[in-house]
């Protein structure tokens, strides 16, 4: 039997309805997922790594301490079961061996703190987490949040390009990961990027550097491109 008009109209909107509504949660759970993939976690980005924390005892260079040693040479090392800590007069770097993130502490002419700040050891330019800014007291005048626009943090990051360049980790043995990324701090209408690059073995190492870019809001995976190494004789 044919469907009368008025019929047809009323089964036609009950269709268009439940198809936009079927797209609407579609939607709606592409974008929480994509919310939920991407929220930084203290288990991915290390928040809550004690490397981060201020103590009390890198409040003063331990001037006793180390004069001695450094009246003989200008830089030593030492080595515990975590950490690899480099003294120099008024400078202290402590590198955790694992995850390679390194602080670096400068003093003052008095032996208090002056600058803090933390990076990824192979990636000194480029800041993690939050720089800090002293007076002669020792009070924080000044913070920089390096975190500041990101929703993609540096150990996501590089997650993403250990997913993307999967088959040359494995077949030159990368292991090294060098960062940088666009400073909204410094230039904050500049939309927020990840650039990666790696070091692996010797073959490896002899090809043009090959830069991964990674949107630092998303995690997609933006482009890769080569930037070719010229040596002078």
């Amino acid at each position: 039997m044919a469907m009368d008009k008025t019929t047809y109209i009323h089964t036609f909107t009950r269709i268009m309805k439940t198809k936009l509504l079927l797209v609407a949660y579609i939607l709606i759970t592409l974008s929480c997922s994509a919310q939920n993939r991407f929220v930084k976690t203290n288990e991915t980005c290390l928040f809550d790594d004690p490397i981060f924390e201020i103590k009390k005892e890198e409040m003063v260079f331990d001037n006793e301490k180390y004069s001695s040693i450094l009246s003989k040479k200008k830089v030593f090392y030492t080595d515990s079961e975590q950490y690899i800590t480099r003294i120099q007069t008024k400078k202290i770097w402590l590198t955790d061996k694992k995850t390679q993130l390194t602080k670096k502490i400068k003093y003052n002419n008095s032996n208090n703190i002056k600058h803090l700040y933390f990076y990824k050891k192979h990636s000194t330019n480029t800041k993690i987490g939050k720089e800090y800014f002293f007076d002669e007291n020792g009070t924080i005048t000044k913070t920089i949040d390096y975190e500041k626009g990101y929703n993609i943090c540096w150990a996501e990051a590089i997650s993403i390009v250990k997913k993307i360049a999967e088959k040359d980790i494995k077949k030159y043995n990368i292991n090294v990961f060098y960062l940088s990324r666009v400073d909204l701090n410094e230039f904050p209408n500049s939309k927020p990027k990840w650039r990666v690059s790696m070091n692996g073995d010797e073959e490896y190492n002899d090809l043009d550097t090959k830069f991964y870019e990674i949107d630092g809001i998303t995690g997609e995976f933006i482009r890769t491109y080569k930037v070719k190494t010229i040596y002078e004789e």
